[in-house]
C-alpha cells in the first residue's frame, strides 16, 4: 500500500459518499444506517486506500447487526486531529476475542454463519498505519456492539478541499 496518490477532501464528504453506497444493502437487510454530522475536516489522504477502509468497516457493521439493528458512521476533529468512526448495535465482539480482531484471517464466534475471509479489519488497520494513524475497538458497557475509531494523525489541511 502506498500514499502517493493523495488527495485533499473533506472527510464528512467521503464519509457522506460510502454510506450513501452502503445504503440500499442496509436498507435490504433492515437495518438503520446513519450519518451524524460534523464539522468539515479537509485532509489529505489516499482516496483509494481510505474508501476501502471506510467500505470495510461499514460493510463489517452491515454483517454482522440483524434486522432492527442501528449503524451509525461519524466523524470530526480532536487534539488536531481528524477522526471517523463506525459503531453498531449489533452482537459486539467477545472479551477473549477483542485483541485478536485486526489479525488476518481472525473470525469471531459470531462470524460462523456470515461470508467473509477475516481480512477487512485488518486492511483496514494498515490503511490507518499508512497515513500515519491507528484504528481502535472500543466495546461499550453493556457489552452490546462496537465502535471502531480510526485517528488520521497530521492529515488534516487547511486548504480547501477538491471536490
Amino acid at each position: 500500500m502506498s500514499l502517493d496518490a493523495r488527495t485533499c477532501v473533506d472527510l464528512g464528504e467521503l464519509l457522506r459518499e460510502r454510506v450513501a453506497e452502503h445504503t440500499p444493502r442496509a436498507i435490504d437487510c433492515g437495518v438503520d444506517l446513519g450519518l451524524l454530522e460534523g464539522p468539515s475536516v479537509p485532509v489529505s489522504v489516499n482516496l483509494s486506500l481510505l474508501s476501502v477502509a471506510m467500505d470495510n468497516l461499514i460493510d463489517n457493521a452491515l454483517l454482522y447487526c440483524s434486522s432492527g439493528s442501528h449503524v451509525d458512521v461519524s466523524w470530526g476533529l480532536h487534539d488536531g486531529q481528524a477522526w471517523w468512526a463506525v459503531q453498531d448495535d449489533g452482537p459486539g465482539i467477545a472479551p477473549e476475542q477483542q485483541a485478536r480482531v485486526f489479525e488476518r484471517f481472525e473470525r469471531g464466534t459470531a462470524a460462523q454463519d456470515v461470508a467473509g475471509s477475516g481480512l477487512g479489519l485488518a486492511i483496514a488497520r494498515e490503511v490507518a498505519v499508512k497515513h500515519g494513524g491507528t484504528l481502535r475497538l472500543e466495546m461499550p458497557a453493556s457489552g452490546r456492539g462496537c465502535r471502531f475509531v480510526m485517528m488520521l494523525a497530521g492529515h488534516t489541511t487547511q486548504a480547501a478541499p477538491v471536490a
